[in-house]
């Protein structure tokens, strides 16, 4: 069923915003505005005919046949892509944390000592290595220790990392 109604041009569209139709605020879906309702219109042709929704804070809602009130309508012309709001992009961590990340797109595969190379762990009596090692593949390794084993272990080499530096 056809449903007489104004087309929204361009040209219009500074005159619908001082009528109060803010075509920035319009759901996607719409394709009227109801100036009896005051709210956007969704209007779908089905073979029953036109099926009519209004939108509302809860979402679309079912509105009654409107078909005998065709004036009510302006329809919503809108030209090229729907206007979409502005959504600001979420920092990723890497952009919160950069010193906890690096770019490994080149690599193929890493290793525990790629991970040090990457992330600079040098210390020359190996202690940081050998400790970051264990808790890295912690209860993992051929060698058939515990979770706790090795966690014990790294702990043991990095109290002998302090005690190289002269702090305990």
């Amino acid at each position: 069923m056809r449903t007489e109604s104004t087309s929204v041009t361009d040209t219009a569209i500074e005159d619908l915003v001082i009528k109060g139709f803010d075509l920035q605020n319009a759901p996607v879906e719409a394709t009227h505005y109801d100036t009896k309702l005051k709210s956007w219109i969704k209007i779908e042709a089905t073979p029953r005919g036109n099926e009519y929704y209004w939108y509302n804070q809860h979402g679309w809602q079912p509105l009654a046949n409107c078909d005998h009130e065709p004036e009510r309508f302006v329809e919503i012309k809108r030209l090229g892509k729907p206007a979409q709001k502005p959504t600001e992009k979420k920092p990723s961590m890497a952009e919160l944390y950069p010193d906890y990340y690096r770019d490994v797109r080149h690599l193929d595969e890493i290793d525990v000592y790629a991970v040090h190379d990457t992330f600079r762990v040098d210390d020359p009596s190996g202690c940081l290595q050998h400790a970051s090692k264990k808790i890295l593949l912690s209860g993992t390794r051929n060698g058939g220790k515990s979770l706790e084993q090795d966690i014990k272990e790294a702990r043991d080499t990095l109290t002998r990392k302090l005690q190289l530096m002269g702090v305990e």
